[in-house]
């Protein structure tokens, strides 16, 4: 995990393999301008292996 400038980026490992599941952007701060609000998921991705 980590933090860019208003946002959390999240990488999601399947536990027993390491492999890689998908990528989870969640917001940090309210931007009122798009009505976004702390903690609404932005951006996913999902790999199928």
């Amino acid at each position: 995990m980590y933090d860019v400038p208003g946002a959390r980026r999240m990488l999601i490992l399947e536990p027993g393999t390491g492999t890689v599941l998908g990528l989870e952007t969640t917001a940090t701060r309210d931007d009122p301008r798009y009505g976004i609000r702390v903690g609404a998921v932005l951006e996913y991705s999902a790999w199928l292996r």
